[in-house]
């Protein structure tokens, strides 16, 4: 059977995660109320997966996370408030190796069941499951805090996860690493005068679980002359997605910003979804744009990449759409990707190899909807060699 850690300070929310799954035989429970209690039940209790507050007493839940991750790693979701503090904290979290957040209820009132409920059993039964890529952490090694110039004490994933590779950039490109701009230095604008035409085409990224850790490393990696707008759709509540744009913007040369009103898409800018909501492309005073919808009860995961990549395709034709499908739970856009496959678009799945979670590839795949299948790390340069090398074809 497997076993389940919940590490938090909160007495309510301990019962309150015990409720949920006291009636499951399926677990074996034990909790624990600091990260020092946590680190102690890790190597006692051997759990196969921790559910992790962001703040204690002691030992919060980032200095917990690093040491599991380099004691034992094991497959954490962590509980955070949604607060943009929390939501910054979690984002770190899961750069050093955290599988999936879930935002807590707010209020006495809130904890009741229901959504927070079925979102922390269906991500402790993720988390169970997984094939998580937990040996490619690596302890004792940092990354920059964005905008500080200054390195973070917190054990993080290796500096390679945000490098550029110098065959992601072409003769002339304005810069060759990451490390001219992750301190805050101000990005090279593409084009150079402002852009007031549509867009010659739009790649759409659809990604869940084990999406921000990777997202970290591929959109870095795009380079500064990439052609296409960038359309991020990741399955994250709304806090989390404003100061995940933050953090990535930090990081990369083509700016990054989150998508709530409607925004028009520009080559070499990377527009992230707006949480608990969806998103569509529609034309605004003759411009295609991005704009941030309420939720369509009729699709399960938001924001939807299904939603995002229709839209797409009643704006552009199949071939100046590049899909690329990353890893998470479930077949969210799996059939519109496919559709646009078969009518000339090209897409591209993550390898199982890769993936945290091999859901959502898996199921392109699976219905033959993939151009190319490739790992994390081979991704953005298939994106380059397609619109930037050889942008007529699809070599």
């Amino acid at each position: 059977m497997p076993k389940l850690l919940v590490v938090d300070d909160s007495a309510l929310i301990r019962k309150f995660v015990k409720d949920i799954f006291i009636g499951d035989s399926s677990y074996v429970l034990e909790f624990a109320r600091t990260g020092k209690e946590a680190i102690e039940h890790l190597h006692r209790f051997k759990p196969d997966a921790i559910t992790l507050d962001v703040n204690m007493p002691e030992m919060d839940g980032l200095e917990a996370l690093a040491r599991i991750m380099a004691e034992r790693p094991t497959p954490v979701i962590m509980l955070s408030s949604l607060t943009s503090r929390d939501a910054s904290t979690s984002l770190e979290a899961l750069a050093m190796g955290a599988l999936d957040c879930v935002t807590k209820p707010t209020g006495m009132g809130a904890l009741t069941p229901g959504a927070f409920s079925e979102e922390v059993k269906r991500k402790v039964q993720i988390a169970v499951m997984s094939r998580s890529r937990l040996g490619e952490f690596e302890s004792g090694q940092t990354r920059p805090t964005q905008g500080s110039g200054s390195l973070t004490s917190r054990t993080l994933a290796k500096p390679s996860h945000v490098s550029v590779p110098n065959s992601h950039l072409r003769s002339g490109s304005a810069l060759s690493s990451t490390s001219a701009f992750i301190a805050g230095t101000p990005k090279a604008q593409v084009p150079a005068s402002p852009f007031s035409g549509n867009p010659p085409g739009v790649v759409v990224i659809g990604v869940s679980t084990g999406g921000p850790r990777l997202l970290e490393k591929l959109l870095p990696s795009l380079p500064i002359d990439f052609p296409w707008p960038v359309v991020v759709i990741q399955h994250m509540p709304k806090k989390f997605t404003e100061a995940f744009a933050n953090r990535v913007d930090g990081y990369c040369m083509l700016k990054v910003q989150e998508v709530v009103e409607a925004t028009p898409l520009t080559p070499g800018n990377i527009y992230i979804a707006h949480g608990s909501s969806d998103a569509i492309l529609l034309k605004h005073n003759g411009r295609i744009c991005m704009k941030a919808v309420d939720e369509d009860s009729g699709f399960y995961w938001h924001p939807s990449v299904s939603i995002m990549v229709k839209s797409a395709m009643k704006l552009f034709n199949p071939n100046q759409i590049i899909g690329v499908m990353l890893t998470g739970m479930g077949n969210d856009g799996a059939q519109e990707m496919y559709e646009l496959n078969k009518a000339g678009g090209r897409t591209i799945a993550e390898s199982e190899k890769s993936c945290v979670v091999f859901g959502m590839p898996r199921e392109l795949i699976r219905r033959g909807g993939a151009t190319v299948v490739a790992s994390s790390d081979e991704i953005a340069d298939q994106l380059t060699r397609w619109l930037i090398r050889s942008p007529s074809g699809l070599n």
